[in-house]
């Protein structure tokens, strides 16, 4: 159930996610009736105190809160014969995630990385205190370690929902893939890529 209402919230951000990427295309131009939120990302004129709708940040970072809180209670040594129960589901976790933390890092420049639930201002202020902000090849340098030993994970599947459903969760080797080009690490890229393609 909390992987579920993981996806309502990734669910809450996919048109701004696909907003976010046409608007700075090539074949998506402003002109004088542009209105001024949709102006300032083509600009790519970023600031997060602005009231900009489509760059609502505590969005993104809402998701990763709440993956947080999934990945610290989630108890992955459940079995069932010789099968972990849970451990795709902390995988699809960790996957949506390290996503996140991507779209924001390439959105903003720079995101707060913490890996602890926040669930009380003390804990907020701690993170603002304590946690490290990592620009995007830092980040993704992070990422990609704290994820390559869950690539061989599949994404879940769940009771009475179709099987495509896993589609909508960020597969680990895609993520993994991103993450190593934006810390310019085309070697491990190549590895994770390509026996991916090659199985699908």
């Amino acid at each position: 159930y909390s992987t579920l209402g993981l996806l309502h919230s990734l669910q809450q951000i996919a048109d701004r996610y696909v907003l976010l990427g046409e608007v700075r295309g090539d074949l998506v131009s402003t002109n004088e009736i542009t209105n001024t939120a949709l102006r300032a990302i083509a600009d790519f004129n970023i600031d997060t105190e602005a009231d900009n709708k489509y760059l609502a940040i505590k969005d993104y970072y809402a998701i990763i809160n709440n993956c947080n809180y999934i990945l610290t209670r989630m108890d992955t040594t459940l079995t069932n014969g010789n099968d972990r129960t849970m451990i795709d589901e902390y995988a699809a976790a960790l996957s949506i995630r390290a996503w996140t933390y991507l779209q924001i890092a390439i959105n903003y420049g720079k995101a707060r990385y913490f890996t602890k639930p926040i669930t009380k201002i003390a804990d907020a202020e701690a993170v603002e205190k304590e946690c490290p902000e990592y620009e995007i090849k830092e980040l993704a340098t992070v990422l990609a370690a704290e994820l390559r030993p869950y690539e061989e994970y599949d994404m879940p599947v769940w009771g009475g929902l179709p099987t495509a459903a896993k589609n909508l969760i960020p597969e680990i080797p895609l993520v993994l893939t991103d993450l190593y080009l934006w810390a310019e690490d085309y070697e491990s890229a190549i590895e994770v890529i390509v026996p991916y393609l090659t199985e699908s």
